[in-house]
């Protein structure tokens, strides 16, 4: 099925899809405007710069922190990465939880301020760059790179704050 223009396939899915939303043509936007963004990730991973980018992260403007605007993807310079593999995954996948596990052979680690975000939720949710923590000019982020039943590969990736 082929539409002339974004317009015509958002009216579309207002009138087919969201008819329950009280403002169906902004729910159907919504809705494409995030087809968009997680194909634009993927896109950017496939060109192999998954480790540098940060999605949702407020940048400085005009170089004062105390000003920043939220962009939804930008790259950032990457200090480390570190592969790690999880056999038999229990779900939620948490900072707190990657940190039990690998904080004695990732003596690092413990200069993060762990946040309480979760990479693979309890029921499958997967947040694509998740940041697991910060340090000084360094942003913590999860990332994962193959998933299956009974293992979990995911990348710990320390990011520069600026891009």
């Amino acid at each position: 099925m082929a539409y002339k223009s974004v317009d015509q396939l958002q009216k579309t899915l207002a009138k087919t899809v969201f008819t329950y939303a009280d403002d169906k043509k902004k729910a159907a936007g919504r809705a494409l405007g995030t087809l968009v963004e997680i194909i634009t990730f993927y896109l950017l991973k496939s060109w192999g710069l998954g480790p540098s980018v940060a999605i949702e992260r407020g940048l400085a403007e005009y170089q004062n922190p105390g000003i920043t605007h939220n962009v939804e993807y930008s790259l950032h310079p990457v200090k480390f990465v570190e592969r790690l593999e999880i056999a038999n995954p229990n779900l939620p996948i948490t900072p707190a939880k990657v940190f039990r596990y690998f904080g004695e052979r990732l003596k690092h680690l413990h200069a993060f301020e762990k946040k309480g975000n979760a990479l693979l939720s309890s029921s499958g949710v997967l947040r694509n760059c998740c940041v697991f923590g910060h340090a000084n000019n360094v942003v913590l982020v999860g990332l994962v790179e193959h998933l299956q039943k009974e293992s979990l590969e995911l990348d710990l990736i320390g990011q520069f704050r600026s891009p």
